[in-house]
């Protein structure tokens, strides 16, 4: 009985968790924001918060090398491209899509060059489902849309 106490103690020394802590993890990490959020006029006309993460999934579209130097694998810089859609009805359907940024080098065998015949098995297929974690940088502008690019932190295939 007394190894039980003592074990719950130790537990409570070293993890603390209080309430103060959920309130400062909610404030770092916004649940509430998806892809369709993210994508609404009313979203994008406030400005990035450097401190604020949210968590995303997507199927992805398209990916990318920005940059890639064999001789420096911190340098890589590669995007993909997520999408979600939601039905409206049986016809009509709206899709959401955002550009992920992803930099360093655990990154680098995810997203290649180019397409390969036999896929390395930690390369991203395309039409995968991810889960990101990441923060809004800022938007790209194609003609009067504005798609978010998120600066990913990690990435996770579902």
């Amino acid at each position: 009985m007394k190894k039980l106490f003592a074990g719950i103690f130790l537990v409570m020394i070293l993890f603390p968790v209080s309430a103060e802590d959920h309130e400062d993890f909610s404030g770092v990490v916004d649940f509430t924001v998806t892809l369709k959020i993210l994508n609404s006029p009313s979203f994008q006309e406030l400005e990035p918060q450097s401190d604020q993460y949210f968590i995303l999934t997507g199927a992805i579209t398209e990916r990318r090398v920005v940059n890639s130097d064999p001789d420096d694998p911190e340098a890589f810089v590669g995007e993909i491209e997520i999408v979600d859609g939601e039905w409206f009805g049986l016809e009509n359907v709206v899709m959401y899509r955002c550009i992920i940024r992803l930099s360093g080098s655990e990154f680098k065998d995810m997203i290649p060059a180019r397409r390969t015949r036999r896929p390395k098995p930690e390369e991203i297929p395309l039409n995968t489902q991810v889960l990101i974690i990441g923060k809004l940088i800022g938007y790209l502008e194609e003609g009067s849309v504005k798609i978010p690019i998120i600066e990913g932190i990690k990435l996770r295939i579902l």
